[in-house]
């Protein structure tokens, strides 16, 4: 038995409003959709090295609508593969400009489960590459650990022919699924991103320095490189210079930021170094 309450309908008259509103966007070229970009940079020097890609909307109200609401929403309507792609288009055009200042500049582009599902999935990934001239070697795929862990059978293959193409996979959120190191020694992956969730007591807690190194450790021996989330003070960073981190993305480095913005932190320290 449920008890039907006006919250209920509420939030049921919501969610199709939410659903119209999104639908409206996507069928005038993603009108109201832009992104924003989160600045990574080198555990040991600071210099910044590449971004993640985070999707943002805006209705035609001006109200910011959040991801954790919207997303859920074009995932169970279908609609998460299309974005997928203009969000993964946008990004490497946008990140064209990046590489002409700095070469070797990373962006990094999530992916949903339901995304790398799809048949078409790898064909489409390589389309984008070709049609907007993006080098390969240049884009990051990254995955939420809890989908590629429950499907690594199924995607196992698809990682293998990212990676032939050049492209490097990382795995998000590490540490907060239920097989993390069955994970590292049987997934075809480049990067390893450490959950905040293992950040915010390190201060206080040797347990979770202690997981940090160790996965740094493990991880090094067999290649794969790792990014700590979530980095919020200067203490926080003082203790992960010692851990031997390959990059480091948080508040303490920069809020996510729009493509000119990013623009102007590389030509920025491009031009200190070369005046250096």
């Amino acid at each position: 038995m449920v008890i039907f309450t006006e919250e209920i309908l509420n939030q049921k008259s919501h969610m199709l409003e939410l659903l119209k509103v999104l639908r409206d966007a996507m069928n005038h070229e993603f009108r109201g959709f832009y992104l924003d970009y989160q600045p990574q940079v080198n555990g040991r020097t600071k210099a910044l090295t590449g971004v993640e890609t985070l999707v943002r909307f805006c209705d035609e109200k001006g109200n910011r609508i959040s991801p954790v609401e919207f997303i859920p929403v074009m995932e169970k309507e279908g609609m998460i593969y299309e974005m997928g792609r203009w969000v993964l288009r946008q990004a490497i055009r946008d990140a064209g400009e990046w590489i002409r200042i700095k070469p070797d500049f990373d962006i990094s582009v999530n992916a949903s489960a339901l995304e790398m599902m799809n048949d078409q999935y790898i064909e489409d990934v390589e389309k984008i590459l070709e049609e907007e001239k993006f080098p390969a070697k240049n884009l990051v795929i990254e995955l939420t650990e809890s989908s590629a862990v429950q499907r690594m059978d199924i995607f196992r293959n698809k990682y293998k022919k990212l990676r032939e193409m050049g492209i490097r996979i990382a795995m998000d959120d590490f540490g907060t699924g239920y097989s993390s190191l069955e994970f590292l020694k049987n997934a075809p992956i480049d990067l390893v991103k450490i959950d905040r969730s293992f950040l915010k007591d390190i201060l206080y807690s040797r347990f979770d320095s202690a997981f940090i190194t160790f996965i740094v450790e493990i991880c090094h021996d067999v290649n794969i490189k790792v990014c700590q989330e979530g980095v919020e003070t200067l203490e926080e960073y003082e203790m992960l210079k010692k851990m031997e981190l390959d990059c480091i993305q948080g508040y303490y480095f920069g809020k996510p930021m729009s493509k000119n913005a990013i623009r102007n932190k590389i030509s920025a320290e491009c031009q200190t170094e070369g005046n250096d």
